[in-house]
């Protein structure tokens, strides 16, 4: 993309969480989740297909906590369903590739497949898309929102997570 393209739309994206944020709403548990990972210390990161304008906009508007770690479309190449997003805020979090090593929190049915081709967990939220999409795209487990998970217990690298039954469903219980 040219600079000066580049330049216009990196300015139309930060005007929107200003223009439009009182039309926006607060995923149900987000807040509440991402406390108890920042108060207990735990690694997590933002990996998204937006500019990292529109996230710090966005964040600043709904006064949510800020992750040491972001991932924006100006740090990878290709954007979701690529994997590269993920396992750059992996890398960046210091986190080793492996089996169950690492969480992803998705509501798109790209986002789903890039965490799994990433080699990540992938809890879906039922947020935007449909059950059978994020089910089909691969997610290991489904849920309304992030009211139906509670962040039990954080411990060196990592933390322990509930999901209310009510809501699982997916390939795992």
């Amino acid at each position: 993309m040219n600079e000066q393209f580049g330049f216009h739309v990196t300015h139309i994206e930060s005007l929107i969480p200003h223009r439009y944020g009182s039309e926006s709403c607060e995923t149900p548990g987000a807040r509440q989740a991402l406390e108890a990972l920042e108060k207990g210390r735990a690694p997590w990161a933002l990996g998204t297909s937006c500019t990292r304008v529109l996230l710090d906009g966005w964040l600043e508007l709904l006064s949510l906590p800020r992750p040491a770690v972001s991932v924006t479309a100006e740090d990878v190449a290709s954007g979701k369903p690529d994997p590269a997003c993920y396992a750059l805020a992996r890398e960046r979090c210091g986190l080793e590739e492996g089996p169950c090593s690492v969480l992803v929190i998705e509501d798109s049915p790209a986002g789903v497949r890039a965490g799994k081709a990433a080699g990540c967990m992938v809890l879906g939220l039922v947020t935007t898309h449909s059950v059978g999409k994020l089910r089909d795209a691969g997610a290991d487990w489904l849920v309304e929102n992030l009211d139906s998970v509670r962040v039990v217990g954080t411990e060196g690298n990592g933390c322990r997570l509930t999901i209310n039954r009510k809501w699982l469903s997916g390939g795992q219980a």
